[in-house]
């Protein structure tokens, strides 16, 4: 018996061990499923309905670009993309842009500074809030921020520069994180940008 077990390991182990750790991944991946926020199913959800229903229409509110940039990174927040800098699976909330440091970043909208802040995942991140209520969060900007919490900005006003992308995002090179975030739901920025 002994004998015809080691014989069906020799031959067959590798594909037993293949299809042990396909069904563990897949059972893991259901498990992280399931644990996210009933918000991500709903965004999950009205990504595959058309823009009129998604929104009634398209979005009425159109913010600039930020800089003048490809975008490098889209967004992508029920991936579960693993990050081994941060030993954690998460998706893409927002788009990155590639730029070389030192490149001006500006408000996509009018509005008030909420937080200037440094993040393991994106490094300097200021946030603004428009007139609106819509978050807008710029990442891996340099460490000078230029403006403060509580700073009113106009449309088009420098608020920092590209520099600081931390090991989450050192893949990338230089680059703007930005995301949109309306009703305490990731959006996807291209959605709101002006073409």
């Amino acid at each position: 018996m002994v004998q015809k077990m080691r014989a069906f390991w020799a031959r067959s182990g590798f594909y037993v061990s293949l299809a042990a750790l396909i069904l563990m991944l897949g059972g893991a991946g259901m498990w992280y499923r399931s644990r996210q926020p009933a918000a991500v199913h709903a965004v999950s959800a009205a990504e595959s309905l058309p823009k009129e229903t998604e929104f009634g229409q398209s979005p009425e509110i159109s913010f600039q670009w930020p800089l003048e940039g490809e975008v490098i990174s889209h967004h992508a927040p029920n991936a579960a993309v693993y990050r081994r800098e941060l030993g954690i699976f998460s998706g893409h909330t927002g788009i990155d842009l590639s730029a070389p440091e030192g490149t001006d970043v500006c408000a996509a909208e009018s509005g008030t500074v909420t937080s200037v802040y440094r993040s393991p995942e994106y490094g300097c991140t200021v946030e603004i809030k428009t007139r609106d209520g819509v978050l807008l969060r710029y990442g891996c900007l340099s460490e000078q921020s230029e403006v403060e919490p509580s700073d009113c900005v106009l449309r088009g006003q420098r608020i920092g520069k590209v520099g600081d992308y931390p090991c989450a995002e050192r893949a990338y090179g230089a680059h703007l994180h930005f995301e949109v975030i309306e009703n305490g739901i990731s959006q996807n920025p291209e959605d709101f940008l002006a073409k």
